[in-house]
């Protein structure tokens, strides 16, 4: 397909005010070009981020914000 970017949604499900310091994915073998919305997300706000892999190559995601590292698996 011409002109498709893979992108990632980053949904919070904080009731208080987060920011995402970092997002390191596939343990740094895939960067992130851009990330948009990561800055003050309440619960249910989305943030995007456009990795420089495909989505379908994607099998991990550290997500860090000021609380704490989070890992997700994707199977």
């Amino acid at each position: 397909m011409t002109g498709y970017i893979d992108k990632i949604d980053i949904t919070s499900l904080n009731d208080q005010a987060t920011t995402i310091t970092g997002i390191q994915i596939n343990r740094g073998n895939c960067g992130v070009t851009r990330m948009y919305d990561y800055q003050n997300m309440r619960y249910g706000s989305v943030a995007l981020a456009y990795p420089r892999c495909k989505v379908k190559y994607i099998r991990e995601v550290r997500i860090s914000t000021a609380n704490g590292t989070y890992a997700y698996r994707i199977e």
